[in-house]
């Protein structure tokens, strides 16, 4: 796996184990439905419609219920990392602002907008200083030193960074969709026909066994 954030590892093996028994349903489907030879192709292919409906409703709810903690998930760092900064002069000023005016400054004026931000207490500055460093070098001194003074921040957007955006996260739920069978695969085999008519022989053994030899009824009397 990709170098993902931790938690985001831990859920989407977590989301892997409950979605990995579907497979195993959807794969005793189609063998249930193989296995009734007397089965028309239609009431088959109707019955196995119906059945993997269900189990994909039941895969879209887990992926669904998954995507929806990775959003949740990455609100909240987002706001750890971008939240904006109340002064009680300027109003709020956020971090995003900031970000647009930093798009055009060198590398090297970095570590002096640091400096100036923190002596005049604009943290928010401060912030996106370090979120434009680190976009540049991810072994930016600059953020680093930032990172010293506000580690709960540094480290929701290093989480943050590390976390698939929510197509790939799509995309990866996606792979664990159960398959769907083919009208081919559910044909049955000759090995099915040949199960099925030892199936019927041994229940008509085992009904012989339990009421005898069958007796013939004329009128009501019995021979």
């Amino acid at each position: 796996m990709d170098e993902f954030d931790p938690k985001y590892v831990q859920d989407e093996e977590s989301f892997r184990a409950k979605a990995a028994p579907l497979w195993d349903t959807a794969q005793s489907l189609k063998g249930r439905l193989r296995a009734q030879v007397d089965l028309s192709a239609e009431e088959r292919e109707d019955r196995y419609r119906a059945g993997y409906e269900s189990i994909n409703r039941d895969f879209e709810e887990l992926a669904n219920d998954f995507a929806a903690g990775v959003e949740q998930e990455r609100r909240a760092l987002t706001q750890t990392v971008y939240g904006p900064v109340e002064d009680d002069e300027l109003g709020t000023l956020g971090v995003a602002d900031h970000l647009t005016s930093l798009a055009g400054a060198p590398d090297e004026r970095l570590p002096e907008l640091m400096r100036a931000a923190r002596r005049a207490g604009e943290e928010s500055l401060e912030r996106a200083v370090a979120i434009t460093a680190l976009e540049r070098d991810p072994f930016s001194p600059v953020f680093r030193e930032w990172a010293e003074h506000y580690p709960q921040r540094a480290d929701a957007l290093q989480r943050l960074n590390c976390l698939p955006d929510s197509d790939r996260v799509r995309v990866r739920t996606l792979a664990m969709r159960p398959p769907k069978a083919s009208a081919e695969s559910l044909v049955p085999t000759q090995a099915d026909y040949d199960e099925a008519a030892d199936y019927k022989g041994a229940l008509e053994a085992s009904r012989r066994s339990f009421f005898g030899a069958p007796r013939h009824f004329v009128g009501r009397r019995s021979y």
